[in-house]
């Protein structure tokens, strides 16, 4: 792992389902899965709920958002 990957990137999105293991969020197009080790305490969600979330770099070149 590179120092640039613990770099935090905000991310937009759309609420689209919201579970006990996380949300999926609607990004562009796209879906993206943050999970609940990733969130803050406990906020409920809601369906179609516009939020932004600081994640790392790192994670999102995993889940192949970001080269």
């Amino acid at each position: 792992m590179r120092p640039d990957d613990l770099e935090a990137v905000p991310v937009s999105g759309n609420v689209s389902l919201a579970t006990a293991f996380g949300l999926f969020l609607d990004v562009k197009g796209r879906r993206l899965f943050v999970p609940n080790a990733m969130l803050l305490g406990n906020r409920r969600f809601k369906r179609g709920q516009n939020v932004t979330f600081w994640l790392t770099r790192g994670y999102l070149k995993q889940q192949g958002f970001i080269a």
